[in-house]
């Protein structure tokens, strides 16, 4: 899957089924070879976490979003990229404009961002309402496109970038 592809519930589930059948597998395997129990339950709250990971996404009440924002963090994970993401209940699902601008910034932003310093994050954080903040290492450029109209902003804070819209 390519940061800029469209994204395909099936082939995300497949990512998922495949992730959770290794960490199962090296648990069993840690089991077996008599691993300390410390690192059995450290295999264990990887896997509880992952799927409260996915299942937290879908509790926003926009499953189109949730299903975005899963593909994009699995994308951001292939390239090495830690990804957050915490999405508010929403009572109305993102409206097909501002989700594309907000897949294509998204898309540019893990397409753009590479390891030079450091470790490179992308967090995502989304309002009730239309608040969208967005928070990154390092930066890649000063302007973005903005639903309906408006300019995302960017500026600096504590050693990281953050993108936001309202």
């Amino acid at each position: 899957m390519g940061s800029g592809a469209e994204l395909d519930i099936y082939e995300l589930l497949g990512i998922f089924r495949h992730d959770l059948l290794n960490d199962l597998q090296l648990a069993l395997g840690h089991l077996q070879i008599g691993y300390p129990a410390a690192v059995i339950e450290q295999d264990l709250n990887k896997m509880i976490e992952r799927i409260r990971g996915v299942s937290d996404l879908f509790h926003s009440g926009d499953d189109v979003l949730a299903a975005h924002v899963w593909g994009w963090q699995e994308v951001a994970r292939g390239r090495g990229l830690q990804f957050s993401a915490r999405l508010c209940d929403r009572r109305k699902p993102l409206p097909p404009t501002a989700l594309r601008s907000l897949h294509d910034l998204i898309s540019d932003l893990i397409a753009s961002l590479v390891e030079e310093d450091g470790p490179v994050f992308i967090s995502l954080w989304m309002g009730c309402a239309a608040e969208i903040s967005i928070e990154f290492t390092p930066p890649i450029r000063q302007s973005f496109d903005c639903p309906a109209g408006g300019a995302w902003e960017l500026h600096k804070e504590e050693g990281h970038w953050r993108i936001s819209c309202r």
